[in-house]
């Protein structure tokens, strides 16, 4: 069977935080732990280090290469401050220190993605004092943290990257949106080649955005997000365009899709919620889903690229 089916739907779990359930707040984390023999899972908090200034953090995305190596970031909550990144040795947590953004005045990351100790990709966005939103890229290299600039005639325009998906150091996908002097959304994607971020094309969709993507290798990734706040928006990557998935949207209503993860080219879940999705970065949607619920999407049978070959689940 090929396409997208809706899987473990939960209408009882509600969450504030909508497409956005990533986030851990407070300077919490939590993190799964393997009990042993049976193999069972279970959850435990763990309390991450204070944040000095910060009177409210939060933790948006999470990257792990090891049980001993994770690097979650974030930024203050809906308030002036600079971006947080936060790395776990197996032990305890520790704040990483973060470059400040030229101008800004409130800088947050939204993703992260790593493929070593020594090497992650975090993306996000930047304020200035007249509230105009950019692109925000940095980079770990095991020691510190370091910008990247954006991709190049991006910098000046209204924009900004809600997740990032690498496959080795010389191959990251970052998605999210850009916003036009009309202030219509549409779909941004950057591709990180080694040395600089690149802007791809993708399908011109207005009052749009892509708040998640996944890629399985370097010409297969997928991304999602909504389309026109009221309607899920898949798109995939084949190593030379980006398409859009017109067989996603099965939740009728209001609703979108903000996470995915793809174990390979032809298998992909997704995470959202139901109802209106506003337009704009992460931490910046003061109550947006009120009444939601969490889901999650199966892709069977992926179009895969030349040379790879496409295998569908079965039910």
């Amino acid at each position: 069977m090929l396409g997208w089916l809706v899987v473990n739907r939960a209408p009882e779990a509600r969450s504030r935080l909508g497409v956005w359930a990533v986030a851990m707040l407070a300077a919490l984390v939590l993190s799964a732990v393997t009990a042993e023999p049976a193999g069972a899972s279970i959850w435990a908090i763990q309390r991450a280090p204070a944040v000095a200034g910060a009177k409210d953090s939060v933790l948006q995305s999470v990257s792990c290469t090891a049980a001993v190596a994770c690097i979650a970031v974030g930024g203050p909550d809906q308030r002036p401050g600079v971006m947080l990144a936060e790395g776990w040795d197996g032990s305890r947590w520790t704040v990483q220190p973060t470059p400040r953004p030229r101008g800004s005045i409130q800088s947050f990351l939204s993703g992260v993605s790593c493929v070593s100790e020594s090497s992650c990709m975090a993306v996000g966005f930047a304020v200035d004092s007249n509230g105009a939103v950019r692109v925000v890229t940095t980079r770990w290299t095991g020691l510190s943290w370091a910008l990247v600039p954006g991709a190049k005639g991006r910098r000046s325009i209204p924009s900004f990257l809600a997740s990032v998906s690498c496959t080795s150091l010389t191959e990251c996908t970052a998605v999210g949106a850009s916003e036009n002097r009309s202030g219509t959304f549409f779909p941004l994607v950057e591709r990180w080649n080694g040395s600089r971020w690149l802007v791809q094309a993708t399908p011109r969709l207005p009052d749009s955005q892509l708040a998640g993507v996944s890629c399985a290798s370097a010409r297969a990734c997928t991304a999602v997000g909504d389309y026109a706040g009221v309607a899920e928006l898949v798109e995939h990557w084949n190593g030379t365009r980006w398409s859009r998935d017109l067989r996603a949207n099965l939740v009728s209503g209001e609703s979108g899709l903000g996470a995915v993860s793809c174990t390979s080219p032809t298998s992909c879940a997704a995470g959202g919620a139901r109802g209106p999705v506003p337009d704009g970065p992460p931490n910046r949607h003061e109550d947006s889903h009120p009444a939601s619920y969490t889901g999650c999407r199966a892709h069977r049978g992926l179009p895969a690229p030349p040379s790879v070959r496409t295998r569908s689940w079965r039910s």
